[in-house]
């Protein structure tokens, strides 16, 4: 049986991870990633990055496709502190999506940065 670190390097072996650093200057650079933010409602409600899609991770298969139409598009995923956002993004990998990157440090590290949020 797998373990919770196993599933987090096998996250990390498919997947992109960009510091909150390299997500803002990208973001300042004019790329227009979609932001999904997979935090729990309490979380979202104390701050999130501006045009943020929320959808908790427990919602993500059920909610996903019908709220991130284009599978295509690029997709910045961040949570709390990057555990949830690297199992989601290997989730959207299976779910067919091709451009997938995991926040590292999530938004607390975005907070602690004192980058721009809602």
């Amino acid at each position: 049986m797998k373990s919770r670190e196993d599933l987090l390097d096998e996250a990390r072996q498919k997947l992109k991870e960009m510091t909150v650093q390299e997500v803002h200057d990208y973001l300042e650079a004019g790329n227009e990633p979609v932001l999904l933010d997979v935090r729990g409602l309490d979380e979202w409600e104390r701050g999130h990055l501006k045009g943020a899609v929320h959808i908790p991770r427990g919602e993500l298969e059920a909610r996903v496709e019908s709220e991130v139409l284009d599978k295509s598009r690029e997709v910045v995923v961040m949570c709390a502190g990057g555990v949830r956002s690297l199992l989601a993004g290997e989730t959207l990998l299976n779910l067919g999506y091709d451009h997938v990157i995991s926040m590292e440090g999530g938004y607390g590290d975005w907070e602690d940065a004192h980058l721009p949020a809602e």
